[in-house]
């Protein structure tokens, strides 16, 4: 099964390891300026939109819309990927040989 994404967002890893996460979103789940549909930019001062903003962004990074990969540095330097991007996800199912 082949699946396209588009990159929302590249971070490194919060314990510090050599790993980077890779934020995909599908494609489909995208508008016409390429930004997430799920995604929004934060409200202005008032304090209860604040709030709901960062639970919104809360639930997507942790669980939410998108998927997440990781990757160690070296991957990710091969690839070149960045923030907007499209990247094509590939899952196939391997068949382990019994012996």
């Amino acid at each position: 099964m082949k699946k396209e994404y588009v990159v929302t967002d590249i971070s490194a890893s919060p314990d510090g390891s050599p790993y980077v996460f890779v934020t995909l979103t599908e494609s489909h789940d995208m508008d016409d300026q390429g930004t997430s549909r799920t995604r929004g930019v934060m409200s202005g001062p008032d304090p209860d939109a604040i709030l709901r903003d960062v639970n919104r962004l809360l639930f997507q990074r942790f669980g939410g819309t998108g998927t997440t990969v990781r990757m160690d540095m070296a991957e990710y330097e091969e690839i070149g990927i960045k923030v907007g991007d499209r990247v094509v996800l590939e899952l196939k199912k391997v068949e382990l040989q019994s012996s």
